[in-house]
């Protein structure tokens, strides 16, 4: 048979709280009066009512302080009586909103009530109400922290009955807890793996080993630098142990870089040609001016020495030189700035692969232009 539960926080019997001065040295039958007017119906039987007054005539000789100094680690503080009042109003309206059924709203209002109170049974209230919600992590959290408050001798038995029933129903919830595992299969160092359940960030490494989680949807997402990202959306139901599998695939390698642009031969023979001749014709040239200079020194007028005819025919003949090594490193520049302008250079990425591209050509007596569009 199940056990009745604990009275609580409240002006009826279930409600376990230090009362006022001029309260605590009322009568238990006046005590019992009033737990059974303000009680909802249905709630408690007849047989209920002995025990329900002598825990709350048991609570009339704790002081406030004592019964917050039953929560490890509260701050001090001296509950008054609107504390009590409030915490009263909020485990009525928490009772109510319950069997609405609207658990949500109940927790809120349990969870306010256990803040200004922190005793036994507010904590059962809001253990039992997490876990109503599924919030099994939260509930067993709860529930064991009410099973570490402080006892003290002369505590009311409902406080005691209280952590009694919340260290079994911690024990009971710890079956009921699923856990997650991730496998991963692609990437080989696990540190490098990225795992998120519901957005949560897991710690490194830490996916490969059963992780406790509340029952419901899951979404699970695995990324890892050089692998394509994946995801998966389960449901866990409570108690299941599931082990999620995901197989990374590759990202494709990044294309290569493209090679530097090279020039085009034409660049080197041009220019090179071109030089050698602009110095050929340069020298030749000068030869000319000075075995003309000489011709002149031998000549007066139109009439010149027998040994002018030599430096007459050197100057010529340097001329001529001069004139053809002029002539050949022009060809030879404009070889070269044709090479450069038909040299193969990669899209730039601004220009794109659709970009127009235009290379001029050169031919036995003729000139062109060529490209794409």
């Amino acid at each position: 048979m199940r056990p009745q539960r604990p009275p609580r926080l409240s002006r009826h019997p279930r409600r376990t709280v230090a009362s006022e001065p001029d309260v605590r040295a009322a009568p238990k039958d006046a005590v019992a009066a009033r737990g059974m007017a303000s009680r909802p119906a249905g709630r408690w039987g007849a047989a209920s009512l002995p025990l329900a007054a002598a825990v709350l005539a048991g609570l009339l000789a704790l002081t406030p302080c004592q019964a917050r100094a039953q929560q490890p680690g509260a701050a001090p503080h001296e509950v008054t009586a609107a504390d009590k009042e409030t915490a009263r109003a909020l485990m009525d309206a928490a009772d109510a909103k319950l069997a609405a059924g609207d658990a949500r709203g109940a927790l809120d209002a349990y969870v306010a009530a256990d803040k200004i109170m922190g005793v036994p049974t507010t904590g059962l209230e809001v253990g039992r109400t997490q876990a109503k919600l599924s919030l099994l992590l939260e509930a067993r959290d709860t529930l064991l922290r009410v099973t570490r408050y402080a006892q003290d001798a002369s505590e009311p038995a409902a406080f005691t009955k209280a952590r009694q029933e919340a260290s079994t129903l911690a024990a009971s919830l710890a079956a009921r807890i699923p856990s997650l595992q991730v496998e991963v299969k692609g990437p080989q160092d696990d540190h490098a793996i990225a795992v998120t359940v519901d957005g949560v960030v897991l710690p490194a490494g830490m996916h490969r080993l059963p992780r406790k989680v509340n029952p419901g949807a899951k979404v699970i997402r695995v990324t890892a630098e050089g692998y394509k990202a994946s995801e998966q959306a389960i449901t866990l139901a409570e108690g299941e142990q599931r082990v999620a599998t995901f197989a990374l695939a590759a990202l494709p390698a990044p294309p290569a870089a493209p090679e530097p642009a090279g020039l085009s031969p034409l660049v080197w023979i041009g220019f090179g040609v071109g030089g050698a001749a602009l110095v050929v014709g340069t020298i030749t040239g000068g030869l000319s001016l000075s075995k003309t200079s000489d011709a002149k020194a031998q000549c007066a007028d139109t009439i010149c020495k027998a040994g002018a005819q030599d430096d007459i025919d050197a100057a010529l003949l340097n001329a001529n030189l001069s004139n053809v090594s002029f002539a050949v490193a022009a060809v030879g520049v404009v070889l070269g700035v044709v090479g450069i302008a038909i040299s193969d250079e990669p899209p730039s990425e601004a220009q794109g692969p659709s970009a127009v591209r235009a290379k001029p050509w050169v031919g036995i007596g003729t000139v062109g232009l060529t490209g794409t569009f």
